[in-house]
């Protein structure tokens, strides 16, 4: 016997609030980037992505409700353009990088400036993800939660995990000092 042919539903075409986006992605082409702008727009917020190449975005990123705005992280321009207006920032973007001096110009800075921008332009909140490799998860470890602090001897761990950690140290900190 061979199986009955299912029907698909085309799912109902989204409608989204009128009026810019206000919810800003930054990493959208990445694996969980590209999952969270879909989830994003299936709770129905407008998104606008800043992206270097808008051909890594696939086809259901490009369309209704996805306002693309090309350019780069490590040009303030850019960045400044790209946050206007916008309420909520979700920074997931990091750089293709090799060495601690890359990783410090080019992604600890970069969130510097992120953070910074934010501030000045009013937008509510920066929702930065990090990296579980932060984090001892050796066998005296326990669950990892949001209260676990980041590893102790960080400066051991490899230069992607100590970026990340380096990052939100400094967010942190400008949370307790800016808000």
């Amino acid at each position: 016997k061979t199986p009955e042919a299912q029907q698909v539903t085309p799912a109902p075409a989204q409608s989204f609030p009128e009026g810019p986006a206000e919810v800003l992605l930054l990493g959208a082409t990445g694996f969980i980037g590209q999952e969270l702008a879909r989830q994003i727009l299936a709770a129905g917020h407008k998104l606008r992505v800043l992206v270097r190449n808008p051909g890594k975005l696939p086809e259901d990123l490009r369309g209704p409700g996805v306002e693309v705005a090309t350019g780069d992280l490590t040009n303030p321009e850019d960045l400044k353009k790209s946050l206007q207006g916008i309420r909520v920032v979700h920074h997931l973007a990091r750089a293709n990088v090799k060495t601690w001096e890359e990783f410090t110009e080019q992604d600890i800075e970069v969130t510097r400036r992120v953070a910074e921008t934010c501030l000045a332009l009013g937008v509510k909140r920066l929702i930065y993800t990090g990296t579980i490799d932060s984090y001892y998860a050796g066998a005296k470890a326990g669950t990892i939660t949001e209260a676990t602090p980041l590893d102790p001897n960080i400066a051991r761990r490899n230069l992607y995990a100590r970026a990340k950690a380096a990052s939100e140290d400094l967010l942190m900190k400008m949370h307790r000092e800016k808000g």
